[in-house]
Protein backbone atom coordinates (compact mmCIF):
# COMPACT_ATOMS: atom_id res chain seq x y z
CA UNK A 1 0.00 0.00 0.00
CA UNK A 2 0.92 3.52 -0.67
CA UNK A 3 2.65 6.06 1.69
CA UNK A 4 0.01 8.17 2.19
CA UNK A 5 -2.96 5.49 2.83
CA UNK A 6 -2.10 5.36 6.02
CA UNK A 7 -5.06 6.97 7.03
CA UNK A 8 -8.35 5.22 8.28
CA UNK A 9 -11.98 6.37 9.15
CA UNK A 10 -10.90 6.03 12.83
CA UNK A 11 -8.08 8.14 12.37
CA UNK A 12 -10.53 10.39 11.35
CA UNK A 13 -12.65 10.00 14.10
CA UNK A 14 -10.06 10.12 16.85
CA UNK A 15 -7.66 13.10 15.35
CA UNK A 16 -7.74 15.65 18.03
CA UNK A 17 -7.09 19.29 16.62
CA UNK A 18 -4.48 21.77 18.19
CA UNK A 19 -6.34 24.77 19.84
CA UNK A 20 -5.33 28.05 19.90
CA UNK A 21 -6.14 31.43 20.48
CA UNK A 22 -7.84 31.88 17.65
CA UNK A 23 -9.35 28.12 17.20
CA UNK A 24 -8.29 25.00 15.58
CA UNK A 25 -4.88 25.09 13.45
CA UNK A 26 -5.53 25.75 9.66
CA UNK A 27 -2.63 24.59 8.43
CA UNK A 28 -3.19 20.95 10.18
CA UNK A 29 -6.61 20.93 9.33
CA UNK A 30 -6.08 21.77 5.49
CA UNK A 31 -3.39 18.62 5.82
CA UNK A 32 -5.51 16.23 6.93
CA UNK A 33 -8.16 17.43 4.79
CA UNK A 34 -5.47 16.65 2.43
CA UNK A 35 -4.42 13.68 3.44
CA UNK A 36 -8.02 13.09 3.68
CA UNK A 37 -8.91 13.93 -0.12
CA UNK A 38 -5.87 11.85 -1.48
CA UNK A 39 -6.70 9.13 0.62
CA UNK A 40 -10.50 9.21 -0.55
CA UNK A 41 -9.20 9.99 -4.23
CA UNK A 42 -6.76 7.05 -4.28
CA UNK A 43 -10.31 4.45 -2.55
CA UNK A 44 -12.09 6.12 -5.23
CA UNK A 45 -10.03 5.34 -8.22
CA UNK A 46 -9.05 2.17 -6.63
CA UNK A 47 -13.11 1.17 -6.01
CA UNK A 48 -13.67 2.03 -9.76
CA UNK A 49 -11.46 0.08 -10.83
CA UNK A 50 -12.24 -2.98 -9.54
CA UNK A 51 -15.67 -2.02 -10.46
CA UNK A 52 -14.07 -2.16 -14.05
CA UNK A 53 -12.83 -5.09 -13.13
CA UNK A 54 -15.71 -6.41 -11.79
CA UNK A 55 -17.29 -5.43 -14.73
CA UNK A 56 -15.06 -7.07 -17.15
CA UNK A 57 -15.09 -10.30 -14.72
CA UNK A 58 -19.04 -10.56 -15.01
CA UNK A 59 -18.74 -9.78 -18.48
CA UNK A 60 -16.29 -12.81 -18.46
CA UNK A 61 -18.40 -14.95 -16.69
CA UNK A 62 -21.44 -14.29 -18.85
CA UNK A 63 -19.50 -14.97 -21.73
CA UNK A 64 -18.03 -18.29 -20.26
CA UNK A 65 -21.18 -18.76 -19.09
CA UNK A 66 -23.01 -18.77 -22.38
CA UNK A 67 -19.87 -20.63 -23.71
CA UNK A 68 -20.69 -23.23 -21.47
CA UNK A 69 -24.35 -23.27 -22.26
CA UNK A 70 -23.30 -23.44 -25.94
CA UNK A 71 -20.80 -26.21 -25.11
CA UNK A 72 -23.52 -28.45 -23.05
CA UNK A 73 -25.64 -27.72 -25.82
CA UNK A 74 -23.56 -28.86 -28.20
CA UNK A 75 -22.19 -31.96 -25.99
CA UNK A 76 -25.93 -32.86 -25.32
CA UNK A 77 -26.53 -32.67 -28.94
CA UNK A 78 -23.55 -34.63 -30.21
CA UNK A 79 -25.24 -36.99 -27.34
CA UNK A 80 -28.09 -37.81 -28.36
CA UNK A 81 -26.98 -38.08 -31.85
CA UNK A 82 -24.10 -40.46 -30.36
CA UNK A 83 -26.76 -42.10 -28.90
CA UNK A 84 -28.63 -42.83 -31.94
CA UNK A 85 -25.52 -43.39 -33.88
CA UNK A 86 -24.84 -45.93 -31.67
CA UNK A 87 -28.12 -47.51 -31.61
CA UNK A 88 -28.22 -47.56 -35.78
CA UNK A 89 -25.05 -49.43 -35.71
CA UNK A 90 -26.38 -52.10 -33.23
CA UNK A 91 -29.88 -52.49 -35.53
CA UNK A 92 -27.81 -52.51 -38.55
CA UNK A 93 -24.81 -55.38 -36.89
CA UNK A 94 -27.85 -57.14 -35.32
CA UNK A 95 -29.85 -57.02 -38.80
CA UNK A 96 -26.25 -57.86 -40.58
CA UNK A 97 -25.22 -61.14 -38.48
CA UNK A 98 -29.08 -62.19 -38.31
CA UNK A 99 -28.72 -62.51 -42.29
CA UNK A 100 -25.41 -63.71 -42.17
CA UNK A 101 -26.82 -66.53 -39.92
CA UNK A 102 -29.79 -67.09 -42.25
CA UNK A 103 -27.17 -67.19 -45.55
CA UNK A 104 -25.37 -69.68 -43.30
CA UNK A 105 -27.82 -71.56 -42.17
CA UNK A 106 -29.50 -71.80 -45.68
CA UNK A 107 -25.45 -72.54 -47.24
CA UNK A 108 -25.19 -75.68 -44.26
CA UNK A 109 -28.54 -76.70 -45.25
CA UNK A 110 -28.19 -76.96 -49.28
CA UNK A 111 -24.49 -78.59 -47.98
CA UNK A 112 -26.50 -81.23 -45.81
CA UNK A 113 -29.36 -81.33 -48.89
CA UNK A 114 -26.54 -81.61 -51.95
CA UNK A 115 -24.22 -84.46 -49.21
CA UNK A 116 -27.60 -86.57 -48.91
CA UNK A 117 -27.91 -86.66 -52.76
CA UNK A 118 -24.90 -87.25 -53.49
CA UNK A 119 -24.93 -89.76 -51.24
CA UNK A 120 -28.07 -91.57 -52.78
CA UNK A 121 -26.84 -91.04 -56.24
CA UNK A 122 -23.53 -93.23 -54.96
CA UNK A 123 -25.30 -95.94 -53.69
CA UNK A 124 -28.15 -95.32 -57.02
CA UNK A 125 -24.79 -95.54 -59.34
CA UNK A 126 -23.56 -98.51 -57.36
CA UNK A 127 -26.83 -100.53 -57.39
CA UNK A 128 -27.05 -100.12 -60.96
CA UNK A 129 -23.44 -101.01 -61.53
CA UNK A 130 -24.30 -103.93 -59.67
CA UNK A 131 -27.34 -104.55 -61.78
CA UNK A 132 -25.30 -103.96 -65.08
CA UNK A 133 -22.33 -106.57 -63.98
CA UNK A 134 -24.82 -108.93 -63.21
CA UNK A 135 -26.32 -108.55 -66.82
CA UNK A 136 -23.19 -108.39 -68.44
CA UNK A 137 -22.07 -111.81 -66.31
CA UNK A 138 -25.29 -113.49 -67.45
CA UNK A 139 -24.86 -112.52 -70.93
CA UNK A 140 -21.21 -114.18 -70.67
CA UNK A 141 -22.16 -117.24 -68.64
CA UNK A 142 -25.33 -117.29 -71.61
CA UNK A 143 -22.46 -116.71 -74.58
CA UNK A 144 -20.59 -119.15 -72.90
CA UNK A 145 -23.67 -121.86 -72.48
CA UNK A 146 -24.34 -121.67 -76.48
CA UNK A 147 -20.79 -121.42 -77.23
CA UNK A 148 -20.25 -124.90 -74.97
CA UNK A 149 -23.73 -126.28 -76.78
CA UNK A 150 -22.62 -125.01 -80.49
CA UNK A 151 -19.09 -126.90 -79.64
CA UNK A 152 -20.84 -129.84 -78.71
CA UNK A 153 -23.24 -129.84 -81.49
CA UNK A 154 -19.92 -129.64 -83.53
CA UNK A 155 -18.42 -132.15 -81.96
CA UNK A 156 -21.77 -134.50 -82.24
CA UNK A 157 -22.40 -133.86 -86.40
CA UNK A 158 -18.18 -133.84 -86.77
CA UNK A 159 -18.77 -137.45 -85.07
CA UNK A 160 -21.84 -138.48 -86.95
CA UNK A 161 -20.16 -137.30 -90.40
CA UNK A 162 -17.04 -139.42 -89.91
CA UNK A 163 -19.33 -142.78 -88.83
CA UNK A 164 -21.04 -141.89 -92.31
CA UNK A 165 -17.99 -140.93 -94.13
CA UNK A 166 -16.09 -144.33 -92.71
CA UNK A 167 -19.56 -146.55 -93.39
CA UNK A 168 -19.55 -144.94 -96.81
CA UNK A 169 -16.13 -146.07 -97.60
CA UNK A 170 -16.72 -149.24 -96.18
CA UNK A 171 -19.20 -149.65 -98.38
CA UNK A 172 -17.42 -147.92 -101.47
CA UNK A 173 -19.37 -145.07 -102.07
CA UNK A 174 -17.88 -141.62 -102.41
CA UNK A 175 -18.61 -139.95 -99.55
CA UNK A 176 -19.38 -136.16 -100.82
CA UNK A 177 -17.20 -133.01 -99.24
CA UNK A 178 -14.18 -135.55 -99.55
CA UNK A 179 -12.02 -137.83 -101.92
CA UNK A 180 -12.85 -141.67 -101.88
CA UNK A 181 -10.72 -143.59 -99.47
CA UNK A 182 -10.28 -146.79 -99.57
CA UNK A 183 -11.02 -149.15 -96.43
CA UNK A 184 -7.56 -150.22 -96.21
CA UNK A 185 -6.25 -146.39 -95.71
CA UNK A 186 -8.92 -146.61 -93.30
CA UNK A 187 -7.87 -150.03 -91.43
CA UNK A 188 -11.00 -152.15 -92.48
CA UNK A 189 -10.68 -155.67 -93.60
CA UNK A 190 -12.87 -156.63 -96.45
CA UNK A 191 -15.89 -159.48 -95.10
CA UNK A 192 -14.06 -162.52 -96.45
CA UNK A 193 -17.34 -164.15 -96.96
CA UNK A 194 -18.74 -161.61 -99.38
CA UNK A 195 -15.87 -162.65 -101.70
CA UNK A 196 -17.36 -165.89 -103.68
CA UNK A 197 -15.60 -165.21 -107.22
CA UNK A 198 -12.09 -166.41 -105.79
CA UNK A 199 -12.94 -169.79 -104.76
Amino acid sequence: MRDYLNITPLDIQQHQFSVRFRGFDIREVDTFLDRIAQTLDVLYKDIEKLREENRELKSQNETLTEQSSAYRGKYETAKVELDQLNANAKRVAESILSEAEQKAEAIVTRAYNRMAQVHEDIIRLKTQRMQIEAQIRAIIESHLKLLDMEAMQNKRVETEYEKLRRIAIYEGETFPGKAAESSADLGIQPDESSDTTGA
